[in-house]
């Protein structure tokens, strides 16, 4: 008699990588943000580029940040809006937009103020994810630390995103 065993599905780094950023290029991927900000009902979409204050340096571009004042992602849907790879919470869309940023540079940080229905107060969540915890890792494996906040007065909807170590001169995945 054959021995019936569970297994589980497991997925590979690169191609998480590979699915995070699929953009032809880095305009692409930029696009993507500032798309996902215009799907947030946004009314202003902030672009910030922070330089390098030398001249000595190949990377003239310390971080680039993108700020709008959308909707936002309360604490209790980050989980399946930010968190879930491959989320089907916009219809058309592959669910890995918000990771486009990661094409751009290999830090990046997603902070967010949303009111949150289940909590009847706005809340704010900030994820930092640096891509080199991808590199020869199984996605269940991988822990991000995610800070919270509950605010008790009305705030003001947004999400950001900040990018960091730039992939300067690169077609970098």
């Amino acid at each position: 008699m054959a021995k019936v065993a569970n297994h589980v599905f497991s997925t590979n780094s690169r191609v998480i990588k590979d699915l995070l950023t699929q953009y032809k290029n880095t305009f692409y991927a930029f696009c993507e943000l500032i798309n996902n900000s215009i799907q947030a009902n946004s009314t202003m979409i902030d672009i910030q580029i922070d330089y390098v204050k030398s001249e000595l340096t190949m990377a003239p571009i310390k971080g680039i940040t993108i700020r709008d004042n959308g909707n936002g992602v309360s604490l209790s849907d980050f989980e399946k809006k930010i968190l879930e790879i491959g989320t089907d919470v916009k219809k058309g869309g592959q669910g890995v937009g918000r990771f486009a940023a990661l094409q751009i540079g290999s830090n990046i940080e997603i902070e967010t103020v949303g009111y949150d229905d289940n909590l009847k107060k706005y809340t704010k969540v900030n994820l930092p994810i640096n891509s080199t915890l991808f590199e020869n890792r199984k996605l269940v494996d991988m822990k991000f630390p995610v800070s919270e906040e509950a605010f008790k007065s009305k705030q003001n909807p947004y999400y950001q995103v900040l990018i960091k170590a730039l992939h300067h001169n690169q077609n970098a995945k």
